[in-house]
């Protein structure tokens, strides 16, 4: 079946629903998405973000794939675009990390991690907030047997998988986006 096959085309005259679940429905999830569609997408997951006349269309390139451009010639200090996170995640240096992995608070040195012992960086008010209680979960089902749970340390592999984790947990139309982004890697 052919990429266009698996992943139909946009609804023409671009009127309709084009919420994120709607247009979620009308393309196939796929990493063939065409710019276009892709640009779809990302307009209905900004929502309020997204600006009447943008100044940048996401288009392809040989060079280095698919990516945002501009449509016209753009002032300096002007605003070019506006982002609302799909997923977000620390970044780990050393197994180490400052911050709650929630709210992003500063924690002290010591008597960070979970209360629910998950061995992730989280202050005492999100260690009960329904936002890490997914992940609590899965982290404590999946702690290596050497672990000591009583071991006031981080679990340095937790914070390099997190973000992944954290896609498997974004709603049917959110995933659809992930899933429509194209790494340039391989380019």
């Amino acid at each position: 079946m052919s990429a266009a096959a698996q992943c139909p085309p946009p609804r023409a005259g671009g009127g309709g629903d084009t919420t994120l679940a709607a247009l979620g429905a009308h393309m196939a999830p796929c990493r063939d998405t065409t710019p276009e569609q892709l640009a779809q997408l990302i307009d209905a997951h900004l929502g309020d973000l997204r600006q009447e006349q943008p100044n940048w269309t996401i288009s392809s390139s040989k060079v280095a794939g698919r990516g945002v451009f501009a449509t016209r010639d753009i002032a300096a200090g002007e605003l070019i675009f506006q982002e609302r996170a799909l997923v977000t995640g620390p970044t780990a240096r050393k197994g180490q990390l400052s911050s709650c992995i929630c709210c992003h608070e500063t924690l002290p040195q010591t008597g960070f991690l979970c209360r629910h012992r998950c061995t992730l960086p989280v202050c005492e008010t999100c260690s009960d907030s329904e936002e890490h209680q997914a992940e609590c979960e899965h982290f404590r089902r999946w702690q290596p047997k050497d672990v000591d749970a009583e071991q006031e340390q981080v679990n340095p592999l937790s914070l390099r998988i997190l973000t992944a984790v954290r896609v498997f947990h974004l709603g049917k139309e959110q995933r659809h986006v992930v899933d429509a982004m194209q790494a340039n890697a391989e380019r």
